[in-house]
């Protein structure tokens, strides 16, 4: 398989881990920013029906589809994300999320 196909599989699992969660989420298809997927959720703090308070998450998400043999080589992605972290909101957040052949679940990381 090739590396497109095996990413965008990875990516197709990142959203549908997301919306079970409860986030809207989507991919970012033929970026070629940093992010391949973006994720929101809007939840009430007050409950109040005459117009209480809400707050919004939102997840800036790269990526990763590794072989076995690659293991966790991501330095270069994390770095990236470093930088870029520190021009997000404060309600938001950038994380590296890596997918190894044969895994069950993603290994992820929160950079900021």
């Amino acid at each position: 398989m090739n590396t497109s196909a095996k990413g965008k599989r990875a990516e197709k699992r990142c959203v549908t881990e997301l919306e079970a969660a409860g986030y809207w989420a989507f991919q970012t298809h033929l970026s070629r920013g940093p992010f391949d997927v973006v994720a929101g959720q809007v939840f009430s703090i007050l409950d109040d029906k005459a117009g209480g308070f809400y707050r919004a998450d939102i997840r800036f998400i790269q990526v990763k589809a590794r072989s076995g043999k690659q293991g966790l080589n991501v330095g270069s992605a994390r770095k990236e994300l470093r930088e870029l972290a520190q021009n997000v909101p404060s309600n938001a957040s950038c994380e590296l999320w890596v997918w190894l052949d044969r895994a069950t679940e993603f290994i992820k990381e929160t950079i900021a």
